[in-house]
């Protein structure tokens, strides 16, 4: 990063990354637990709430990155046992058990669509 700040102007989205976007009402509910460059962790009453973005299936060393950026993630939901933990974000990947990725994932699940998810305001 640095290199590429050195040699001039950014143009375009020259990285990726994450963000997290909270509600001024909402943020003195909040806690942002942990920020890295592929996951940000939200705390939010009891839950525990990760936003991350998993490199492209093609990506040089993809299954190694995403083992890590797990594992990380995996990590603090331990650490934080007693809150309910929602992860989303891009995962750029087929969680379905025929992908190398998949393995990394054993502990993630689709939400249902009755889950989370747009509702019709009245």
């Amino acid at each position: 990063m640095t290199g590429c700040l050195q040699s001039g102007m950014l143009r375009h989205r020259p990285f990726g990354g994450v963000i997290a976007l909270i509600k001024k009402v909402l943020r003195g509910y909040t806690q942002t637990v942990h920020c890295d460059d592929r996951f940000v962790v939200i705390g939010f009453a009891n839950y525990l709430i990760v936003n991350v973005y998993l490199p492209c299936s093609g990506t040089k060393d993809c299954e190694s990155l995403c083992s890590s950026i797990l594992a990380d993630v995996n990590s603090w939901r331990k650490q934080l046992i007693e809150c309910n933990f929602k992860m989303a974000g891009d995962l750029n990947n087929d969680l379905d058990p025929c992908d190398s990725v998949a393995s990394y994932s054993c502990c993630l699940h689709r939400c249902g669509e009755h889950s989370i998810g747009p509702r019709k305001l009245h």
